[in-house]
């Protein structure tokens, strides 16, 4: 009997950048006019010493990075400025900057979601804002990001736990449960949505693995004995619609 477990657009790149402070500016100081009646000589007022004017830093990304970029195309980037809340913006070939959205204070990690964040046809682009767990965002083209939903971050740790269909039109991720890293088979629940609008399709339980197509999705999932052992996975298709199971595995019985 089974048991449940318990439940780019453009070429983009992540790049965190350090930037400065603004510029510092050095008080003027006007002497005061004095008339000819006035018989008191006027203090005496001394200049302080300028600084020299401290240029506003730019943020320094990999130069080859810029190079390679198409014209038209921009790289998405992160920017810390001491004192400012961390964003991310856009940056093109010309190193103009575009914010795109602030950085939540306690988010440490700023990422493409895995391997397949961008869409095959170049339009979306996946990331993760968080810690171990954290937000996932959807960029269309240069608009700003859509929250998706909260996610563990092993949802973008690439091998496939994000993808997209082939035809862009659809993504899933599988949103692992906490602490799965101490299972000896990491699950979660497969999540698919559209691209164009983040409309959610459909949730499966249990997930190990997936593949998504056009129109339809596989999954792995395992399933325990009530000794907590893995006795069963079944593989299963969606075909947008409807779910079957298309085939059950067991281990063989060790006599």
């Amino acid at each position: 009997m089974r048991s449940m477990r318990r439940s780019g657009w453009l070429i983009l790149a992540m790049i965190l950048v350090l930037v400065g402070c603004g510029t510092s500016s050095t008080p003027e100081v006007t002497a005061r006019p004095t008339s000819d009646e006035e018989t008191t000589p006027a203090a005496e007022v001394a200049s302080p010493t300028p600084e020299p004017p401290t240029e506003t830093p730019q943020p320094t990304v990999d130069a080859q990075a810029l190079d390679n970029l198409p014209d038209g195309q921009n790289l998405l980037v992160a920017l810390t400025r001491p004192g400012e809340p961390r964003q991310l913006a856009m940056m093109n070939r010309d190193g103009n900057i575009i914010p795109v959205m602030n950085i939540p204070d306690n988010a440490t990690r700023v990422t493409a979601c895995g391997d397949e964040a961008t869409s095959p046809n170049a339009r979306f682009f996946a990331f993760y804002v968080g810690g171990d767990t954290g937000e996932l965002y959807l960029m269309d083209n240069t608009k700003s990001p859509v929250r998706i939903d909260d996610a563990e971050y092993l949802a973008c740790l690439g091998n496939g736990t994000f993808q997209f269909s082939p035809d862009s039109n659809r993504f899933a991720y599988i949103d692992f449960f906490p602490g799965v890293t101490r299972e000896e088979y990491p699950d979660g629940i497969l999540k698919l949505y559209e691209s164009s609008n983040g409309n959610q399709l459909a949730t499966f339980d249990n997930v190990t693995a997936f593949d998504i197509n056009n129109n339809q999705a596989v999954f792995v999932s395992f399933f325990v004995n009530d000794r907590n052992e893995a006795d069963e996975a079944a593989v299963s298709l969606w075909d947008g619609s409807a779910t079957r199971e298309i085939a059950t595995l067991r281990p063989s019985l060790v006599r």
